[in-house]
């Protein structure tokens, strides 16, 4: 019976303790020297609620190709051509852009080398908005 008990108490451990591991840090540091450069976006996924405008609800799933986003090393950059400038700063694992009338922070899922991926959300009372991006390195 004593056994047992002890046993039981390791089996509880060794659960818990596999339980704790297995836990991910949401807000992992990320190295900001490795989003420096030139990133083209190759799939986009997401959705678009809006419970006052319903004709405007969407959700996507597809290739996209053309858009490019340069991040420069003093956070500097722009999407697209260079005159949609913005700044950028990443802290954690949040990636904030700013540019003339917006400010958008999304969320660094995967950065390598080669592939960037961000995801987005916003929500209020009668909207949501999500989307997930993801790059490849082209320069």
């Amino acid at each position: 019976m004593k056994t047992l008990k002890y046993f039981s108490f390791f089996l509880f451990a060794l659960v818990l303790g596999a339980s704790v591991a297995s836990c991910s840090d949401d807000d992992e540091s990320v190295d900001s020297s490795a989003i420096v450069g030139l990133w083209e976006v190759t799939w986009t996924e997401g959705y678009e609620y809006d419970s006052e405008n319903p004709e405007y609800n969407d959700e996507w799933s597809e290739a996209l190709n053309g858009i490019k986003f340069k991040f420069n090393s003093d956070g500097t950059g722009y999407e697209g051509d260079e005159s949609d400038t913005f700044t950028w700063s990443l802290e954690g694992n949040r990636l904030t852009i700013q540019g003339g009338y917006y400010t958008e922070v999304s969320t660094v899922l995967k950065l390598t080398s080669s592939e960037l991926v961000l995801e987005y959300y916003d929500e209020d009372d009668s909207y949501k908005y999500y989307e997930k991006l993801t790059f490849k390195r082209v320069g």
